[in-house]
Order: C-alpha cells, then structure tokens, then sequence
C-alpha cells in the first residue's frame, strides 16, 4: 500500500488538495492501481462539490484515463 497527496488543478487556477491511498498490481503489462482517496476543504466554489468527498479510484500507468468515483 502507498499512501499520497497532492492537488488537483483546474486551467483556470482553482484547486483543491487530496490524500489518496492505493494498492497495485500488474495486468497485461500495465501497473493497475486501485485506491481511496480523500479530498480536502477548497475555497473554490467550481470545487466545492468535493469539500471533504470520498471516492475510489482506478489508474492505470501509461497514457489512459483515470477514473474517481464519489460515494454518496
């Protein structure tokens, strides 16, 4: 497991931060993680949606999309 943290960004300069924990494994030749991640309180308010969300997400290594899915 590998704990993380960083922020999101948005082309116009709104963003928000996050903390993000996740395992990996290998498939096809790809490091697939798979993870949780925690977004923090933003004063943006394109982002406040996000203030202190979770969600799980998949990454695959490489040039493919990403994926974050909230919890309700």
């Amino acid at each position: 497991m590998k704990a993380k943290d960083g922020t999101f960004e948005t082309p116009d300069d709104k963003s928000i931060a996050w903390i993000s924990s996740d395992i990996a494994r290998q498939v096809d030749g790809h490091w697939v993680f798979y993870g949780i991640i925690l977004f923090n309180k933003t004063q943006s308010e394109p982002l406040s949606f996000l203030n202190n969300r979770i969600g799980f997400y998949k990454s695959v290594a490489g040039n493919e999309t990403d994926y974050i899915w909230l919890l309700e």
